[in-house]
């Protein structure tokens, strides 16, 4: 069975260490996928908060 839930902004900023702002911006430069629930609302996939997470980890490495 997939577990790809839906995470409220909040929740979702919390499950990545993030703000709210960081993700919003994340989502509406198309660098992390959403889905728009009504126009004043954002949730996230958690699959795509993780894929999203591990291309930080990428850039680390990188970076050392």
């Amino acid at each position: 069975m997939i577990n790809n839930r839906l995470m409220f902004h909040r929740e979702a900023s919390e499950y990545t260490g993030t703000t709210t702002r960081y993700l919003t911006n994340q989502a509406k430069t198309g660098r992390l996928g959403y889905v728009l629930t009504s126009p004043r609302k954002i949730m996230f996939y958690k699959d795509d908060l993780d894929a999203w997470m591990a291309t930080w980890r990428k850039v680390e490495a990188t970076a050392r």
